[in-house]
């Protein structure tokens, strides 16, 4: 599956992560995966509701998504860690 998040209006706001959902035990602590998302540089509202999207790699199936409230505790530009370099 291709994994990512997007907006209430469908644009991508994270990178795409590939998750092989292929584990069969019972157990479902053993069938559980973690996965970390890059997401673009925006404010975020913790008001506003994403989706997180699940895609069939083959396109066979209609992505699933999944609502997902995103809660950053400061903003990219809150603080001058990325100082601005002109190319």
């Amino acid at each position: 599956y291709q994994v990512y998040f997007t907006d209430e209006n469908g644009r991508q706001i994270s990178d795409v992560q590939k998750i092989i959902a292929d584990k069969t035990s019972d157990n479902g602590a053993e069938r559980t995966l973690r996965c970390q998302f890059n997401l673009k540089s925006l404010k975020y509202s913790n008001t506003a509701v994403y989706y997180l999207v699940i895609a069939d790699e083959q396109g066979l199936q209609m992505p699933q998504r999944e609502p997902f409230q995103i809660d950053i505790a400061f903003a990219v530009d809150e603080f001058d860690f990325f100082p601005y370099h002109s190319s």
